[in-house]
């Protein structure tokens, strides 16, 4: 009986010190805060190219995946030598080779933006296409939102 009455009071403390403590998972509110502001990258990205061949593409390690529009590529630089050569800089699509991008004359651009707006949804990667005659070398620098 004795033993009865101790292993009830047990199990009553241990129910009672299970209803005071805190759950073992953590659950944190925070706020919202509707912003307009742009999301700045923690670092710039970018693709060197040396003697980058005629009708050549480098592509960039980080792919993305892309759907509704949604995703710019925003361009801080690019400097490419000869200038005489024209470059082309955008998003190919992964699965398909496709690229999709905007050409460049004068060997070097400061800010840009080119947007996703008529690429089908897929995974995508960013490139730098040699569309002049004769080699080239330089890099590129870029981020993506």
């Amino acid at each position: 009986m004795l033993m009865k009455k101790v292993i009830i009071f047990i199990l009553t403390m241990v129910m009672l010190l299970s209803l005071s403590s805190p759950a073992l998972a953590t659950e944190i509110e925070i706020k919202a805060v509707a912003d307009d502001t742009p999301i700045m990258p923690l670092a710039t990205l970018s693709i060197d190219f040396t003697l980058l061949a005629s009708g050549s593409y480098k592509c960039a390690t980080d792919t993305y995946y892309i759907h509704d529009g949604d995703t710019i590529l925003h361009i801080t630089s690019c400097t490419w030598s000869p200038a005489t050569s024209n470059v082309r800089i955008g998003f190919r699509n992964v699965d398909t080779g496709v690229l999709y991008g905007v050409t460049f004359k004068n060997g070097a651009i400061g800010e840009y933006k080119i947007t996703t707006e008529n690429l089908p949804a897929g995974e995508y990667d960013v490139f730098i296409k040699n569309s002049g005659t004769q080699s080239i070398s330089g890099a590129l620098q870029y981020w993506v939102e």
